[in-house]
């Protein structure tokens, strides 16, 4: 199964999303969680198969989480709490 980059980019009116492996393709929404849905469901449809998504949001946001760096980068894990704090959810 292809893998499938995801960037996600947080600004203050909400997020938007796009992937240097999918051309053309971007997204945005109000949350953070409602973005990656949106992305879980169009990649897929816009590269006709389906794909393993990995998801990125880049080191400007990392008061939310901790980084973790890999072969292909560094990405943010967000922390339960901080998830509850992007998606505006008070859980």
């Amino acid at each position: 199964m292809e893998t499938v980059c995801v960037i996600y980019h947080h600004e203050a009116d909400g997020w938007w999303a796009e992937s240097p492996d999918v051309e053309g393709w971007s997204a945005a929404g109000d949350s953070y969680p409602e973005l990656v849905k949106l992305a879980e469901d169009g990649v897929p449809f816009a590269l006709g198969h389906s794909a393993k998504l990995e998801h990125y949001v880049p080191a400007a946001t990392t008061r939310l989480g901790r980084r973790q760096s890999s072969g292909s980068g560094t990405q943010l894990i967000l922390s339960e709490k901080a998830a509850s704090e992007v998606s505006g959810s008070t859980s």
